[in-house]
């Protein structure tokens, strides 16, 4: 399952852009902040809810009680749902996006999305930060085949950032894992029994569990950023080779996010 980032429904509310595509049981949402920062605008308003999610450009502040942590761009977060109530707020223009789980009480239907106060606007796709995107030289170290991959261990999932050398991805074990990931920079086809489909930049994408399973595969040097729940992962599971050193490399150091009083931050 995947979105192209030109096909995300777009809503403005209160001020904030917001586009969204539904992934599964997980939905990917992206906040555009205007220039003159969030005051007055739905993002500082209180909130409960859990949070997986990216700061893509500009900074955030996420203020959760009486703790405050300041996240620039190419940071990721980690809100655990219940109290104390959290809200997030920007001086200046900022971009987040978050992989959230989908809240069946909401409408998505046009006629809901205005019952809520969100007008649909016809904004079209928005350029990544390059602070996403992995630096030329760095997807010139990466040999024929190979892909390099880091994360941290956020609640309930993994974070993985992904960079593919040319042709990498052919030669791997098709993986029985579920995904939710945007690519960040070139091409990387998502192969499954039945689809094989292209996705590029800001690209959204979903796997689900197999058997069958998926691979991800890359002709030129790639690059994308993908959750993936931390229970599906054990020895018996059938996972990609490059996936299965990343998670056997970031349980060995015990790498799991930063914490501040239970909010998790990880700097990709």
């Amino acid at each position: 399952m995947h979105v192209a980032s030109s096909d995300l429904r777009s809503v403005n509310g209160g001020g904030i852009v917001l586009r969204f595509a539904k992934l599964g049981e997980r939905a990917f949402v992206q906040a555009d902040v205007p220039a003159e920062g969030s005051a007055g605008t739905p993002l500082e308003e209180a909130c409960t809810r859990p949070h997986w999610g990216l700061v893509m450009d500009g900074e955030v502040e996420l203020e959760r009680g009486d703790r405050r942590a300041l996240l620039g761009p190419a940071t990721a977060f980690h809100v655990p749902a219940g109290g104390p109530a959290h809200r997030f707020r920007a001086l200046h223009g900022a971009r987040m996006a978050s992989f959230d789980p989908i809240d069946e009480t909401i409408d998505l239907s046009e006629a809901g999305l205005r019952a809520l106060g969100l007008k649909l606007t016809a904004d079209g796709a928005s350029p990544l930060s390059p602070s996403l995107v992995p630096t030329a030289a760095e997807l010139a170290e990466l040999a024929t085949g190979r892909v390099e991959a880091r994360g941290a261990m956020m609640g309930s999932l993994v974070i993985t950032r992904a960079c593919f050398g040319p042709k990498s991805g052919y030669a791997t074990n098709p993986c029985h894992l579920s995904h939710w990931g945007i690519v960040t920079s070139g091409s990387v086809v998502l192969e499954t029994p039945d689809e094989t489909a292209i996705l590029g930049p800001g690209d959204v994408f979903a796997c689900p569990p197999g058997p069958p399973g998926h691979r991800i595969l890359a002709a030129d040097p790639a690059s994308l950023i993908d959750y993936t729940p931390l229970a599906e992962i054990s020895t018996s599971a059938q996972i990609a080779d490059w996936r299965r050193e990343a998670f056997r490399r970031i349980a060995g150091h015990g790498r799991r996010a930063d914490r501040v009083d239970r909010v998790e931050i990880a700097a990709l």
